[in-house]
């Protein structure tokens, strides 16, 4: 099993060594610098390239999905598994939530606002740069602490938050992301749920439903991964991505949303991938698209970490 990221500061003593780890990693690896030497798999190379993003399949979970069409995603890293309460708990100080105390849950009961703080707070804490800025006295800040609280109602600073591209630091992943490494990128073997079937019985061997979750969250990565490795990408926890949710922009595919799509410029509510252990099987689907504000929590909803790939990062291929 892949080891939990932030679980491995208990065995780290202070930011001092953290950052003697990070500066003796080997740059030729062209892998994402960690705070913890002992992780050097945690995170997964998604191979970039073409997909059909969406579906046309006449159910309710395709609703939002529709029409396919073609894009593409540049190369990027991805977490395994979902970030854990653990993981949470000792970059945080808290979990987000109050009914469960098992430290390998995935954690739930966070807002987008709360997920874009981590990664935040995560990047600055390994000496990456910050994805995620926000205007402070008309300036660009990527510290959190100098956000202010987080807000528990929608909040048109933090709604404003802009995404610096570039960045080498946390963040979430955009939904073409999402959904290309879900599928099983290159990889991919074609299946319309993550590593199997929504239809397939095979889907109680990959992801957490309403037919074998007993309607409670379980812990992370205890099913099979997908083609690429990925742990409950579809089911337990459903995940924030960090695109604005629109039902139509699917419609807008044009040359500008072909590469790299990030989503609409502004909305109302973010858009969160995978379905939930409360799901049903059509819900597992991986074009199917979920939306909530991003002031709300849910105890069916958390998140999982992305970083960008080096332009001439070295892969199997040979791309």
């Amino acid at each position: 099993m892949r080891k939990n990221p932030l679980l491995m500061t208990k065995i780290i003593s202070s930011l001092v060594l953290s950052i003697l780890i990070f500066t003796g990693c080997k740059k030729e690896q062209k892998e994402p610098e960690k705070i913890y030497a002992e992780v050097e798999d945690d995170f997964i190379l998604v191979e970039g390239g073409p997909f059909t993003m969406g579906d046309d399949f006449p159910s309710k979970a395709a609703r939002y999905a529709r029409p396919k069409h073609e894009t593409s995603v540049d190369s990027f890293y991805i977490a395994a598994r979902e970030v854990s309460k653990s993981e949470y708990n000792l970059l945080m100080g808290s979990s987000g939530d109050d009914n469960a105390d098992d430290e390998n849950l995935p954690a739930e009961k966070l807002s987008w606002y709360e997920a874009i703080v981590f990664c935040n707070k995560l990047s600055m804490r390994e000496g990456a740069e910050p994805a995620y800025y926000m205007s402070v006295d008309g300036k660009d800040e990527g510290d959190p602490d100098k956000w202010g609280k987080v807000p528990e109602e929608k909040n048109p600073a933090w709604d404003s938050i802009k995404w610096k591209k570039d960045a080498n630091g946390y963040r979430l992943p955009t939904e073409a992301e999402w959904e290309f490494a879900a599928r099983g990128g290159l990889k991919s073997k074609g299946k319309s749920s993550a590593g199997t079937d929504f239809d397939s019985a095979d889907l109680r061997n990959y992801a957490w439903f309403f037919l074998n979750s007993g309607f409670e969250i379980h812990e992370c990565a205890k099913l099979k991964a997908n083609e690429l490795g990925l742990y409950d990408i579809c089911g337990n926890v459903s995940e924030w991505v960090w695109d604005w949710f629109s039902d139509g922009y699917y419609y807008l595919s044009d040359e500008d949303a072909s590469l790299n799509p990030s989503g609409p410029e502004s909305g109302e509510v973010r858009c969160h991938r995978g379905g939930s252990y409360m799901g049903d099987r059509e819900s597992m689907q991986v074009y199917a698209r979920n939306e909530m504000s991003p002031d709300e929590k849910s105890g069916k909803v958390g998140f999982r970490l992305c970083r960008n790939a080096e332009k001439d990062v070295e892969t199997d291929n040979g791309k």
